[in-house]
């Protein structure tokens, strides 16, 4: 994001302030990251089912990997792809695809839950069946409208409505 403020608007940030901003926020993870209510019963409901998790991330992938870690999540997920692992982030498809193309899968087999307006760009530039988490939104309720604007399959607001929407 600073690269892109100063390539697109001529701001020279301070050295290493990049780095500075990733140790801030994996240190409020490790402080104070909580898992969804029920995630954790979630996942395994869905692993039960024989089914397979991918992380398509625009953080950096060592703070994904620290939030998997944090939450117990580690084992769960079988591939993480990163804004780092692709040409172009979010709301481009580029994480989506990688993901898809890595697990094996069809399009038609995959699904994608995502939270944010961005990611959802990027899910269905991808062409992938995506569902809406407006759970930890401050106003679910409208961003479940510009989800659907988006052609969002599905809103869900609680985790544990997941399994049945998969």
């Amino acid at each position: 994001m600073l690269d892109l403020m100063t390539a697109e608007h001529g701001i020279a940030f301070p050295p290493g302030l990049n780095a500075e901003k990733d140790r801030m926020l994996e240190s409020l993870y490790v402080a104070e990251l909580k898992m969804s209510e029920g995630m954790d019963d979630v996942l395994e409901a869905l692993r039960a089912q024989g089914i397979s998790f991918s992380v398509a991330s625009n953080s950096p992938k060592r703070r994904v990997e620290l939030a998997l870690k944090l939450m117990g999540f580690s084992d769960m997920f079988q591939r993480i792809v990163s804004f780092e692992d692709v040409r172009h982030g979010k709301p481009a498809p580029d994480v989506f695809l990688k993901a898809r193309s890595d697990s094996g899968f069809a399009a038609h087999e995959c699904c994608v839950v995502e939270d944010s307006l961005t990611g959802a760009r990027a899910a269905r530039a991808a062409d992938l069946r995506t569902i809406g988490y407006v759970g930890t939104h401050d106003h679910p309720h409208e961003q479940a409208e510009k989800l659907k604007a988006l052609g969002v399959a599905e809103i869900i607001h609680h985790m544990r409505d997941l399994p049945d929407v998969v």
